[in-house]
This record gives structure tokens, C-alpha cells and sequence, in this order.
């Protein structure tokens, strides 16, 4: 874990967790509390392109000819801003899957 987001001595408006999963890589997952004074959050509509619990979402998938993958789902609740990656080698639309289904736990 770490602190991201605004810094302010030991606060933070975020925080980032990284796990190790096994067939999917390292998942990142940032947590960033943009009701935090000064904070807040703009997005474009036309990079909108899937759903996580009933609000527009951003999923992202870029793989290369090495068998490297990334997947980035960002989206925002009602106090947070939250994204998830997973980085490693292995077929990007499972790691996408996966981020959408962990996406689907996270209550806001």
C-alpha cells in the first residue's frame, strides 16, 4: 500500500494497494477520495465505454507481440474515484474480465 492522490504531511486523498494474482498478474487498485477539499474529478464522455455498478466507466486493453498485456478500468462512485490495472503477460480480455468482476464488488 501506498499513499496517492493530494499529499498533505502523513494525509492523502488516495490510496493504492497492489496484489500479486496468480494467471493475471499485478492488479494496482486506487482508491482517491476526490470529495477532499480542492479535489475533484472531470472526465470525457466519449471515453466512456462500459459500465461499473450502473455509473460510466473506462476500460482500456493494449497487448503486444511479446504476450505483455494491460488493462485499466477507471471509474467514479459518488466520493470516489477508483481504478484498477493489471499488468503482466497473458491474454488481455481475461485481465479485463477479471477487472470488471472485482469492479462489481466495490461498494462506493
Amino acid at each position: 500500500m501506498e499513499p496517492s492522490g493530494a499529499l498533505d504531511g502523513l494525509k492523502s486523498t488516495g490510496l493504492t494497494r497492489f496484489y500479486r494474482v496468480n494467471g493475471l498478474g499485478i492488479v494496482e487498485f486506487n482508491e482517491h477520495n476526490f470529495r477532499a477539499p480542492g479535489s475533484k474529478v472531470e472526465v470525457i464522455a466519449e471515453f466512456q465505454n462500459i459500465r461499473v455498478n450502473g455509473v460510466p466507466a473506462q476500460l482500456e486493453q493494449v497487448s503486444d507481440d511479446l504476450g505483455r498485456s494491460r488493462a485499466t478500468l477507471e471509474w467514479a462512485g459518488e466520493n470516489k474515484a477508483y481504478s484498477l490495472i493489471a499488468i503482466g503477460e497473458g491474454d488481455v480480455e481475461q485481465k479485463a474480465i477479471v477487472l470488471q468482476q472485482i469492479a462489481a464488488g466495490v461498494k462506493d
